[in-house]
């Protein structure tokens, strides 16, 4: 299981609906995956934090959607298609494992929905998706990397009725 950890004082935090179905696409995600119990870190930021973040993490001087930061890099990171190792000690058992921090931006979400015509409800949801699935080893920096990627989004999304066909 996948416990999200956010603030719920946020004002920009979404509606408990949508935070219901991060938690639904968490717990979907967990279980395609193979992923051992832990935590991630959901925030939401304005469009000049998230894109201070990404000027000082990926250096890109823009605004994004989302951002995640994994908390497993180099050896110990983990590979999509793979069950998620538990990379905790045995005398660290009693400590969730942490994946990582995944960012989104409710006003560029917003942006996108209407371009993409459909619920800001369904974008945050699927920008959450993305952010995780990178937490857990996906990129998109190739043809066969993206297509993967987008298929494990898109079962996820389908099994919670938000495909792209159903949004």
């Amino acid at each position: 299981m996948i416990n999200l950890i956010y603030d719920e004082n946020d004002p920009s935090l979404p509606e408990e609906a949508v935070l219901d179905l991060i938690k639904k696409a968490a717990a979907l995600i967990a279980e395609s995956e193979n992923a051992a119990d832990g935590e991630v870190s959901l925030s939401f930021a304005s469009p000049d934090e998230i894109m201070e973040l990404n000027d000082a993490y990926r250096g890109q001087d823009r605004v994004t959607d989302v951002l995640s930061f994994p908390q497993m890099t180099g050896d110990e990171a983990v590979q999509p298609a793979e069950p998620v190792a538990d990379m905790r000690g045995p005398d660290e058992q009693d400590i969730p494992m942490t994946y990582g921090d995944v960012v989104i931006c409710p006003v560029r979400a917003a942006r996108q929905a209407e371009e993409y015509n459909h619920s800001i409800e369904r974008e945050i949801v699927y920008l959450f998706v993305h952010g995780m699935f990178h937490l857990l080893g996906y990129d998109h920096k190739s043809d066969d990397a993206r297509s993967k990627m987008r298929k494990a989004e898109e079962e996820v999304l389908s099994k919670l009725d938000l495909s792209f066909s159903q949004a």
